[in-house]
């Protein structure tokens, strides 16, 4: 199991079984019975879970535990984001899921949204099965494997605990800051402060900040947290179309293990 451009990979759904079993010992999936409603039904049709794990006794069909029925359900999660962060664009759920996912803290954003400290995010206001995603996504620990290709690169969050997020330095409420003014990722960053990020008046213009000297050293710790690699993939990504699906690989492991 891993990611491609920080994103999830699985190549074995058997693995994906066995995985989600040690993920459960850890963090317990909500019942089969429990996942997804009417919403869940629109948005991703009817899961393998219903039509191989709930045949009725008349039929010949034999009840599994409720065990492994939520080790299935937890695997049916790890293979949905794994379609929504690498799948084809033309995913007949993909809009509605992109949708529901970009009204979490007005962030306006859907799969940027794994690569926050997602324990930060308030989704009580998501449907069940898209809570369950977050959950089941939690018992991993992520590890960067190798370099990212700059469309994951821009996607990277600046607040709740993403990579680069420096909030706690110079400016109170910096990620409230940087959330009321649109600057969440650091695309928005980039296109405002330049590829070299050195355009401290613009993002002081932007934030609101009216000291240049508090700017210029948000500015810094942006630059101080990149990678010289890093650097000339944003002095360079005007001219790099690279794809989501390629790129950075991450190792997803059990918290723990």
């Amino acid at each position: 199991m891993s990611y491609r451009g920080r994103t999830l990979v699985i190549n074995k759904p058997r693995r994906v079984v066995s995985l989600a079993q040690a993920g459960m010992r850890r963090s317990a999936a909500e019942p089969a019975s429990e996942h997804p409603g009417p919403v869940g039904g629109l948005l991703l049709g009817r899961s393998t879970l219903d039509s191989t794990e709930r045949s009725p006794p008349a039929e010949g069909g034999r009840r599994a535990g409720a065990g492994q029925l939520s080790s299935r359900a937890a695997a049916f999660r790890l293979q949905f984001i794994q379609r929504l962060l690498t799948g084809p664009r033309d995913l007949v759920w993909r809009a509605a899921a992109s949708g529901l996912l970009r009204t979490v803290k007005g962030l306006g954003l859907d799969r940027a949204l794994f690569l926050m400290d997602t324990k930060m995010l308030d989704i009580s206001g998501l449907p069940m099965f898209y809570c369950g995603l977050f959950k089941i996504w939690n018992v991993f620990k992520k590890q960067n494997k190798g370099c990212r290709t700059v469309h994951w690169l821009l996607e990277e969050p600046l607040v709740y605990g993403g990579r680069l997020d420096i909030s706690g330095v110079t400016v109170p409420a910096l990620s409230r800051t940087l959330v009321s003014s649109g600057i969440v990722t650091l695309r928005e960053l980039v296109n405002i402060a330049g590829s070299d990020l050195s355009r401290a008046e613009d993002l002081a213009v932007c934030m609101g900040l009216r000291s240049r000297r508090v700017v210029n050293q948000l500015l810094h710790r942006w630059r101080s947290a990149l990678t010289s690699e890093e650097h000339v993939q944003l002095m360079d990504y005007q001219r790099t179309e690279t794809g989501p699906a390629e790129g950075q690989t991450l190792s997803l492991a059990e918290h723990g293990s």
